[in-house]
């Protein structure tokens, strides 16, 4: 007995019906057998569990329309997308075929299966996670952003798409969840095993609190897949380097609180996971870092939020208490703060003047200088808008306050001198014209 897609679209809701359509593409249905004598299909499907489901679809005749009943051994049992799929199989195939009588089959057990396995095999790039071609390309964002609580984890998926120029598109952020079970094509096997895992850790995205273990487990096979970025596209995709025997020092940020890093990595960032992972966006570089002490206990420490000097001497004694005799540092107990009371050096550096080839009706200059002050490791030029700064190492804040009154003062000395401001129509040429001055003269 015939039937038609019309007839398998009434025979299932649409919802049944979408992800049944999902599944045939996908080459799910690796058995086909239609009865004809007995009007019963026997198929099988794979489906989320580790073996095919196998189901029969009964074919029921009405007037001169033909109705479907499947049943099948997965949960859902009866007329289940499993159903579905071998149902479209089937119509699909009445299409392209003769049916004769008796028993057909109509797709060979292997067929999905070997359709499969060529487009990894187009697909294979060594060293990396294999992923079949698809007009869309997923990839992933990484990033950890300092707040006065605890640092603020988010694992984002991105999905572009290349343009006809060959570049990619702007990226569109998309949930792990219609990854995970949505229908779309344009997602690989080891992507929905992705999302299903940052389900399961509760990754929800900016914020969120993930299962540390299986964070781990994600950032390893996201790595994996070559497609894993700090904060945008634009960034070179991560590289794996694990690190071992790493050390863990307490740095003062610019707002005064003490935060975990790596000791000699000042752009790394830590991810509290189990075990402990970084990120280093300045060498493009991810992976585990062994600090020492065990995994949990590492974790425990990476997690801290930011510290004030108040709260480093509260956390100073459970941590005698905690990791005696291991050699991770404690948070500083005392942070000094130094405000320096004393005139910058001026800088003031020769060189010459940048003419433009194509300016010969302007007056060329021998020579020009840029005035500059420095304020310990700070250089500060005149017409920087900073009124004071400071120089964070270690346990110590040293506060520069702006002596603006010296540094008009060195400019009016200049002047006096016979070096003047640089004015029309040389400044067009020159960046920072506020802190250049030239030699009176041609020479």
């Amino acid at each position: 007995m015939r039937f038609t897609m019309a007839e398998v679209r009434a025979s299932f809701d649409a919802t049944t019906l979408v992800r049944g359509l999902d599944y045939a593409s996908r080459g799910a249905v690796v058995r086909l057998d239609v009865d004809h004598d007995r009007d019963l299909i026997e198929a099988s499907v794979r489906g989320s569990a580790s073996v095919p489901y196998e189901l029969s679809i009964a074919l029921y005749a009405e007037g001169h329309r033909v109705f479907l009943e499947g049943e099948c051994n997965c949960p859902v049992g009866d007329n289940c997308k499993h159903a579905a799929a071998a149902a479209i199989e089937a119509a699909r195939s009445f299409l392209s075929a003769k049916v004769e009588a008796g028993t057909q089959r109509v797709r060979d057990p292997s067929e999905g299966v070997v359709e499969r396995w060529l487009d990894a095999l187009r697909a294979y790039r060594p060293g990396r996670v294999q992923v079949v071609p698809h007009g869309k390309h997923l990839h992933y964002l990484i990033d950890i952003r300092d707040t006065p609580l605890a640092p603020n984890f988010e694992l984002a998926p991105v999905v572009t798409a290349r343009l006809k120029s060959g570049l990619l598109g702007a990226p569109r952020r998309v949930e792990f969840a219609n990854i995970a079970y949505g229908n779309s094509d344009s997602y690989t096997p080891i992507d929905r095993t992705i999302a299903r895992l940052a389900n399961s850790a509760g990754i929800s995205g900016y914020g969120s609190s993930p299962s540390p273990t299986i964070l781990a487990v994600l950032l390893e096979q996201i790595l994996a897949t070559g497609r894993l970025h700090w904060r945008s596209l634009e960034q070179t995709e991560l590289g794996r380097h694990a690190l071992e025997g790493e050390r863990l020092t307490w740095t003062l940020d610019a707002d005064g609180r003490q935060r975990p890093r790596l000791d000699g990595r000042p752009a790394a960032r830590l991810v509290a996971s189990n075990p402990v992972w970084y990120v280093d966006p300045e060498r493009a570089e991810a992976g585990p870092v062994e600090l020492g002490v065990e995994p949990e206990l590492a974790r425990l420490i990476v997690s801290a939020p930011s510290l004030t000097a108040q709260q480093a001497q509260r956390a100073q004694g459970v941590w005698h208490l905690a990791l005696s005799g291991s050699n991770v540092a404690a948070p500083h107990s005392s942070v000094r703060t130094e405000i320096v009371e004393r005139d910058p050096v001026p800088v003031l550096a020769l060189s010459a003047f940048p003419m433009p080839p194509k300016a010969p009706h302007i007056e060329p200059l021998g020579a020009m200088a840029e005035l500059t002050f420095a304020y310990g490791a700070r250089t500060i030029r005149p017409g920087d808008d900073v009124r004071e700064f400071q120089e964070i190492a270690e346990d110590l804040i040293t506060v520069w306050p702006r002596r603006t009154a010296f540094e008009q003062g060195a400019a009016a000395e200049l002047a006096a001198r016979g070096l003047t401001g640089i004015t029309w129509p040389h400044v067009q040429f020159i960046d920072r014209a506020s802190s250049i001055f030239r030699f009176n003269g041609s020479g």
